[in-house]
């Protein structure tokens, strides 16, 4: 009777350990901010991810990752001068899949990000806080990308991604025709490993 309990509560989590398959993806990322009077996906940085996915169909299924990444803003103006915007997110994508023309897969949602770090400089040093306004502490933003199986557990991808919610205001000091605040706009390439 005890052995049948035991399985009896074993059991579910035996069924959806395997229904969830995890895996493990990095690449670099290329970035610019919209609203920051520079243009051009010209900061580069890393991110990294551990992830899960809850299949569906043979087709769809869920993608549900933790990831660290790297986004921001650079703008060379000569070889002394320069601004950059480091910042760093901690970041939950939770994304449908569809896979077609069989090794190939299409993803899309949202990803739920909370700053951990963030550095505004110029040649001179960091930006006083008068010069720096502050950063929101989380950002949402929106997701899309493309997976290749180059093998048959890894590959690679590609993935943008663009603020829905602002990562700060800007105020009267704003572009023109955007003073509703700065948005991340980000381009992702990785490869990526199934366990």
């Amino acid at each position: 009777m005890k052995g049948l309990v035991v399985v009896l509560l074993l059991f579910p989590g035996v069924v959806l350990a395997q229904l969830f398959k995890g895996g493990v993806q990095g690449g670099i990322t290329m970035s610019q901010v919209d609203g920051d009077r520079y243009a051009g996906f010209n900061k580069t940085g890393i991110w990294g991810e551990l992830f899960v996915e809850y299949p569906f169909t043979a087709n769809t299924s869920l993608h549900i990752g933790l990831s660290g990444v790297q986004k921001g803003s650079f703008q060379r103006f000569d070889p002394q001068d320069y601004y950059r915007m480091s910042l760093v997110y901690a970041e939950i994508p939770i994304l449908y899949q569809y896979r077609f023309l069989g090794k190939a897969i299409m993803e899309g949602g949202l990803g739920f990000g909370i700053l951990v770090h963030s550095r505004e400089e110029t040649e001179l040093g960091p930006l006083a806080p008068i010069d720096s306004p502050k950063f929101n502490f989380f950002e949402l933003s929106a997701q899309v990308g493309v997976k290749y199986y180059i093998w048959k557990q890894a590959g690679a991808s590609v993935k943008y991604s663009y603020s829905i919610t602002p990562i700060r205001g800007t105020g009267p000091s704003g572009t023109y025709r955007r003073v509703s605040g700065q948005y991340n706009n980000l381009l992702q390439l990785a490869l990526f490993y199934m366990f």
